[in-house]
């Protein structure tokens, strides 16, 4: 629908307003409403549940003041206006525990129901609270555990259908629902500012900014993924691949690609974030894994202690040498995002599982070594960008 289809907003507060259709994969279409003259989302102030309103006038709260914009819409619909019964009742629906939601069959249940619901009323402004029945809610669902009902989930509609796309891996979807919430972080409706959303959210527009960021990794990681095993089988089906491909993905050159990184890129990024006050605060305070009472400036100590019976000792070490690649990553973990501290653990693991001598399918070995290549070079990307921001 476009300006040049646009009509009263139906619940009273007299703003023009057009639907903008969003439509999913699965089919499911969701209407933004927009003001006419600004085009941003609109946020009716007459659908905030947490206003106070008069009882006395709570059946004519819908219905527009200006007898003009009354009559207009009373023609438009036929005479009829919602009422608190029923706008009540609409929110009443979305309030209730639910169980199971780490099975898509159950999230499809609740997701066509939001998406119903939004058709009804298409307010996003407001947020919607899950909570958990007999069992706990999804890690990704959870936004308060420290509540009398057990686990708590707060969010508003185009977050959590974003999330449900995303755990059901449609990321395209997923993008588009962060990029709504994006946008309803960033402002209320200019004209009719309601008390829920009283100036824009810098923070809330940054976390949503970056889930974006995040999809789109994933979304780019994925196509690189199935460009690699395409690429892994047209070669093993040629008589011969040439020596110098083979040399650049093979195990060794590989691992060795994977210290270069830790010792230049990794260090040079936890450089840029800490000075060397801040890292032996952080060594004083975080415990040591599996190791009661210690914490990682007594493994620095213990390994710099172990070192000087060595034979060979490394050119200037500082006390971030002495960790191990997971530790490094648990102090990173508040500068980077969850595509690039799993992109980490997994170059981490795929070091550690092949220190031990193993044989392994050779197509499937070069698949997950050119992987491990792409993750580096996705890693190099974010710290340089990260540094330049």
């Amino acid at each position: 629908m476009t300006k040049d289809e646009s009509f009263w907003c139906e619940f009273g507060c007299e703003v023009r307003i057009y639907y903008d259709h969003i439509e999913f994969s699965d089919g499911l279409r969701i209407p933004i409403p927009r003001n006419v003259d600004t085009n941003k989302i609109h946020n009716c102030p007459n659908l905030d549940p947490h206003a106070p309103y008069d009882p006395e006038d709570k059946n004519y709260m819908f219905m527009p003041k200006d007898p003009d914009v009354y009559t207009e819409m009373a023609d438009a619909e036929g005479g009829h206006f919602w009422d608190y019964e029923e706008v009540s009742h609409h929110y009443l629906e979305l309030d209730m525990n639910f169980d199971g939601l780490e099975f898509k069959n159950y999230r499809d249940d609740l997701k066509k129901l939001l998406v119903e619901k939004l058709n009804e009323i298409p307010e996003f402004f407001d947020s919607i609270a899950l909570r958990a029945g007999e069992e706990s809610l999804p890690a990704c669902l959870q936004t308060n555990t420290i509540n009398i009902y057990g686990d708590l989930g707060e969010f508003q509609p185009a977050a959590l259908l974003g999330i449900f796309y995303e755990m059901d891996g449609n990321l395209d979807d997923a993008k588009k629902c962060f990029e709504i919430q994006t946008e309803v972080s960033t402002y209320g409706d200019a004209l009719n500012l309601s008390a829920r959303e009283p100036e824009p959210n810098p923070e809330k527009k940054k976390y949503w900014l970056n889930r974006i960021e995040e999809i789109d990794q994933q979304i780019r990681m994925n196509k690189q993924e199935l460009l690699t095993k395409k690429q892994t089988g047209e070669e093993s089906k040629k008589a011969q691949t040439s020596r110098q491909i083979q040399g650049q993905f093979s195990l060794q050159a590989v691992i060795s690609k994977t210290y270069d990184f830790e010792l230049d890129d990794l260090r040079t990024f936890a450089d840029s974030k800490f000075t060397k006050n801040d890292m032996k605060t952080i060594l004083k305070e975080t415990p040591w894994y599996n190791h009661n009472d210690k914490t990682l400036i007594d493994k620095v100590r213990e390994m710099q202690a172990k070192e000087e019976n060595d034979t060979i000792l490394p050119l200037d070490p500082t006390d971030w040498d002495y960790l191990d690649l997971f530790d490094k990553i648990q102090i990173l973990q508040s500068h980077i995002n969850g595509n690039i501290r799993n992109y980490l653990h997994t170059i981490r693991r795929h070091r550690n599982i092949t220190s031990h001598p193993k044989r392994y399918k050779k197509k499937d070995l070069e698949q997950r070594n050119k992987m491990i290549i792409l993750y580096i070079q996705e890693c190099k990307d974010y710290f340089k960008k990260s540094k330049d921001a």
